[in-house]
């Protein structure tokens, strides 16, 4: 009995077991919570809304990752970088002048 060979699983969660094991679920889960870790660390007036988007981040990605493998792919892995750039540095500018 010959086995297909797949490229992909289409799914992030198999990919990253599958590549690593117990390093790479942790790995996935670093990757996936790390815009809301992100934005917890924020406070003031702009907290809510980066928790917001740090939540809609996260639960997207893992949403879309459940059907088809998105974290390792160019211009998905630019938006996630490019929001957890603007969580920083909004989480960082909410909490005012440093002492």
């Amino acid at each position: 009995m010959v086995f297909p060979l797949y490229t992909h699983l289409h799914n992030d969660i198999a990919d990253f077991a599958v590549a690593g094991g117990l390093f790479g679920l942790l790995a996935y889960g670093l990757f996936l919570f790390a815009p809301v870790v992100g934005a917890l660390g924020a406070h003031g007036p702009l907290r809510i809304p980066l928790l917001y988007l740090g939540g809609v981040t996260t639960v997207g990605y893992f949403s879309m990752g459940m059907t088809n493998a998105v974290i390792g792919l160019r211009w998905q892995d630019i938006v996630l970088a490019s929001v957890l750039a603007l969580i920083v540095t909004l989480s960082t500018r909410s909490q005012g002048p440093q002492a």
